[in-house]
């Protein structure tokens, strides 16, 4: 009767290493056994790649699995796009039901006392009724596109405080005013982005003015109704 004892002594090291190893690389271990196994009952030496522990070990290690005792850094965790993206959509939805709301100038009466505006200055650019607010300028006060867009976003912005009460803008609707107005081009995004001291991204689509971009506006308000824009 042969004596097992070696190839016994073989197969339990092989399953102390496979004890720790993934699910993965378990299958590779058990298929070492069963190769060994094979081995043995066709009279044939067992004396292959795998005849010792540390050799075993390497193999194993080869395949990806860190040494004992060896730590693994983690992966820094990424934040998913898709989590993100749903965070953006619910602050849209929400800025966007403020912009939804009915104009009332109460809205905007510290404004105006602040800045020393007058209703009737506020009422020659906006038609502002019991539903809407709607721009009656068809001027932004300037020639130049860059400073005409910041404009344009002030404006808007302004006839969001008349509404919600806060001094926000769709960039949406900014873009289309510029249009309108032929003060849009496809350096838009990246221009008001440069203002950052006037306008601050609350979203990718939505703004809303500092208290610096609150005071340029005051200045345009008052040059705009005195020109008659």
């Amino acid at each position: 009767m042969k004596d097992y004892t070696k190839l016994l002594t073989l197969i339990e090291d092989i399953k102390r290493i496979g004890a720790e190893c993934t699910d993965n690389e378990r299958e590779f271990v058990y298929k070492m056994i069963g190769d060994v196994l094979k081995s043995a009952l066709n009279g044939e030496k067992a004396s292959m790649s795998v005849a010792s522990s540390s050799g075993s070990e390497v193999m194993v290690r080869r395949r990806g699995r860190p040494k004992k005792n060896e730590s693994v850094a983690e992966p820094p965790k990424v934040k998913g796009k898709r989590g993100r993206k749903k965070k953006s959509l619910a602050e849209d939805s929400t800025l966007a039901s403020l912009l939804a709301g009915k104009p009332n100038m109460e809205n905007i009466r510290g404004f105006l006392e602040t800045t020393g505006l007058s209703e009737s200055a506020i009422h020659s650019l906006f038609a502002i009724s019991d539903e809407k607010v709607e721009r009656r300028y068809t001027s932004l006060g300037t020639d130049k596109k860059a400073q005409a867009q910041v404009n344009a976003v002030m404006l808007s912005s302004l006839a969001g405080a008349i509404v919600c009460g806060r001094f926000i803008a769709d960039l949406r609707q900014v873009r289309e005013d510029c249009r309108a107005l032929e003060a849009y081009d496809n350096n838009f995004t990246n221009n008001i982005k440069r203002h950052s001291e006037q306008v601050q991204f609350l979203t990718q689509d939505f703004v809303e003015l500092t208290d610096a971009g609150k005071n340029e506006l005051a200045q345009l308000v008052r040059t705009l109704s005195q020109t008659g824009a």
